[in-house]
């Protein structure tokens, strides 16, 4: 298994759908980059995880029927926003995760 790109992206393993894990902070970027591609259909998990009793992360998980070609105009947008998931993955093992 390869390590994860050095930027958020959307995650299209598994059978529920495509989703995009992110640090609480990017929510709301990543909520109006997908409502600017037209994505309507997606939704937050109402519960976030917490890292030492704060607000850490969460997932916005996406309609499967969404085209491959929206998910990959996704990826393009969130590649440009910059290089969060480096540290957003350091901080995860950094510090104990608990929902």
């Amino acid at each position: 298994m390869s390590a994860p790109p050095d930027y958020l992206y959307v995650s299209t393993d598994g059978t529920a759908g495509p989703y995009i894990m992110m640090p609480v902070e990017y929510q709301e970027d990543v909520e109006k980059i997908l409502q600017d591609l037209g994505i309507k259909d997606f939704w937050a998990d109402m519960n976030p995880v917490r890292m030492d009793g704060e607000l850490a992360f969460n997932v916005i998980n996406i309609n499967k029927h969404v085209s491959p070609e929206k998910i990959q105009q996704v990826n393009q947008q969130l590649q440009e926003k910059g290089n969060v998931w480096q540290t957003f993955r350091g901080a995860i093992h950094e510090k104990r995760i608990s929902r």
